[in-house]
């Protein structure tokens, strides 16, 4: 699934990122990490057209783009010094690793005081097995010292990636036809902040 995936763009693709990123309000020139960056796509566009000093974090190696600072780790484990990124943008991939609250924690350990952490993910609105729900990960999100800044419903965005995806690769199989998801943007910072 993985190399289909990297023929079809993230939910929101470079729009949302982009809203992320101006209601955030990153310095020019900041420490941004993307974790979950696949190819470094959006590390790299972060770098030429945004100038901030990006770096991208991904599990596999296999799909880097040469000339682009990725790192191979596990997002539960960043491979970074605490209290030295200004922002952490993790784009539908926070619902995909072993331990939420561990990559939570690690955020929070990584970011400066006033530094943000970008998402853009689904949950469910209905209790779903293997699924977070938001009031779940809003209370994950406190625990770890976040508060939200801003919460916006991007559902649209799902549907339309799924209906892409589903006419370019001829199914979805990574999301179940009962999994009713939404795609949620949130743009948090330490609470200390």
């Amino acid at each position: 699934m993985s190399a289909a995936y990297q023929t079809c763009p993230a939910p929101g693709g470079r729009e949302l990122t982009a809203r992320a990123l101006t209601l955030a309000g990153l310095r020019r020139h900041g420490r941004v990490l993307d974790i979950g960056c696949g190819s470094g796509a959006t590390v790299d566009w972060l770098r030429r057209c945004h100038r901030f000093q990006a770096f991208g974090l991904d599990c596999s190696r296999g799909r880097f783009q040469p000339g682009v600072p990725l790192l191979q780790a596990q997002a539960e484990h960043l491979p970074f010094a605490s209290a030295t990124l200004d922002g952490v943008l993790a784009e539908c991939s926070l619902s995909v690793t072993a331990s939420q609250d561990a990559v939570l924690a690690e955020c929070a350990r990584v970011l400066v005081r006033g530094g943000k952490l970008l998402l853009t993910d689904v949950y469910t609105r209905h209790p779903v097995p293997g699924m977070i729900q938001r009031e779940e990960l809003m209370g994950q999100l406190a625990v770890h010292g976040f508060r939200i800044l801003c919460w916006e419903d991007h559902s649209e965005v799902l549907r339309t990636f799924l209906a892409h995806y589903i006419f370019e690769h001829g199914s979805a199989p990574f999301i179940l036809p009962d999994r009713a998801a939404t795609v949620r943007e949130r743009w948090l910072t330490p609470s200390q902040a």
